[in-house]
């Protein structure tokens, strides 16, 4: 059980899919301590009092008991800059689009608040249940130190009630000792994970940079075959050389995957 303490920010909509994943986490909520923050962002010239009435009537109507805030400007900047102030453990946004066809795709606003956001942000992609998520995927380099990815995916399976953690790395056009050593290695991550207390799978994916693969899809690939709900990303792996954006490996990864995604950036 996730301990007391932890602060939840959601930007809220008024939309059906909001009203989903609301519903959701306080079904999840019954069972995990933590506080709810309902944000929603109005324009400069908006009645504040106004907004302030209408959040939370809605949050009555929907008999929700979280904390109610309205802030005015620029709905990115505001979300992450709250979620900055109160410490938050992460901001919660859905895949809501109106008028689009593509489920996979997260939106302008979504994309700045990730590339921003200095605290994690769950991005919920499908309808699942919070009580339902059963496993977190994890996309790592053996190789490199990963200590921020583990300790944060540990994080995640004690708050969504001991989901397995999956982790996957990609080898390119490697010869067999190369990857026994990557095989060494991820068993070494997957043992240490399991002294922790948390339940633990590995596997090494083989690709070729001349076949056309890369990391991003490789991801890709693997989490539409795996069973896992959630895939665990560290921006700043793949980080651009333009400032406050997404690296294309990254961003390939956002828009592709139909996993729920929780991303984590500097």
């Amino acid at each position: 059980m996730i301990k007391s303490g932890y602060k939840i920010v959601l930007p809220v909509k008024f939309s059906l899919s909001c009203e989903k994943i609301v519903h959701s986490i306080m079904a999840f909520k019954r069972a995990n301590d933590f506080k709810l923050i309902a944000i929603t962002v109005c324009a400069p010239e908006a009645d504040e009092k106004a907004e302030q009435a209408k959040l939370e009537k809605w949050l009555a109507d929907q008999d929700i008991h979280a904390e109610a805030v309205v802030k005015k400007g620029d709905v990115a900047e505001q979300v992450v800059a709250f979620s900055k102030e109160i410490d938050a453990s992460g901001i919660i946004i859905n895949k809501d689009q109106p008028g689009s066809v593509n489920h996979k795709t997260i939106g302008t606003v979504s994309s700045r608040i990730i590339e921003t956001s200095p605290v994690p942000v769950i991005v919920f992609k499908t309808d699942i249940k919070f009580d339902a998520i059963s496993s977190i995927l994890l996309p790592l380099d053996v190789t490199q130190e990963n200590k921020k990815k583990i300790s944060n995916a540990i994080f995640f399976s004690q708050f969504f009630n001991g989901a397995l953690i999956r982790l996957m790395s990609v080898v390119f056009d490697a010869n067999d000792y190369v990857v026994n050593r990557n095989i060494y290695q991820m068993q070494h991550l997957v043992h240490f994970i399991e002294r922790l207390g948390c339940e633990c799978t590995g596997e090494i994916m083989r690709c070729s940079r001349q076949e056309g693969d890369s990391i991003s899809k490789a991801v890709v690939d693997y989490a539409e075959r795996s069973e896992a709900e959630i895939v665990l990303l560290l921006t700043d792996d793949e980080k651009s050389p333009f400032e406050n954006r997404l690296h294309p490996e990254s961003a390939y990864m956002l828009a592709n995957l139909s996993n729920n995604i929780i991303t984590l950036t500097p």
